[in-house]
């Protein structure tokens, strides 16, 4: 008699689980692709009343990861807003130290040139390293090293912006990923993942 009430309760508990992470996807499915372009919405808003450019291709992943894996330590606002300004450097000084900066954009002219090649791998090594060293990894700022590399965003008012848009992305998203987070998550920050 206890086991068979026992083995009810247990179906019990494990149908409301399923019921809950049923749910929960639903949930998800719905405000997560709302939350991610609503960051996008915003930068392009920021962008226009600004007149200026605020919008680039890493910062795609950046609010990907704020929204869907707040549990990474990547999408934390230091990794954010520190991993990306390390990018601008480290793309910025691979351009001066190879000489790129002087060499056409191959989004313009079709082909590489070996010296933008090494720009590009000069500026992802760099940024690889300096994020590590100082715990600021974020995967998407190899991104936007590759598109000062490579001559996508090398204007020195292209590095302000940057800066800017990752400030602003990395402020507004970070209460967006410490909502995403489970109550797990929130009462033990430590064991967060690494990325």
């Amino acid at each position: 008699m206890v086991w068979a009430a026992s083995t009810l309760f247990w179906g019990w508990g494990m149908a409301r689980d399923a019921e809950r992470k049923w749910l929960w996807r639903k949930w998800d499915q719905t405000w997560a692709p709302l939350l991610e372009a609503g960051l996008i919405l915003l930068m392009g808003g920021v962008s226009l009343a600004l007149r200026h450019p605020l919008l680039f291709a890493s910062l795609g992943p950046t609010a990907y990861e704020q929204v869907e894996k707040p549990e990474l330590v990547s999408s934390k606002l230091y990794n954010v807003v520190v991993g990306h300004w390390i990018a601008i450097g480290c793309g910025f000084l691979a351009l001066w130290l190879t000489g790129a900066w002087y060499v056409a954009n191959p989004m313009t002219t079709g082909h590489f040139s070996g010296v933008r090649v090494w720009a590009c791998v000069l500026a992802v090594a760099m940024t690889t390293l300096v994020t590590l060293l100082l715990k600021a990894r974020q995967p998407a700022a190899e991104a936007t090293a590759l598109l000062i590399a490579i001559g996508s965003l090398q204007r020195p008012s292209d590095a302000w912006s940057i800066a800017l848009a990752v400030a602003i992305l990395g402020l507004v998203g970070e209460p967006i990923r410490r909502m995403r987070l489970t109550p797990r998550q929130r009462m033990e920050p430590k064991n967060l993942k690494a990325a």
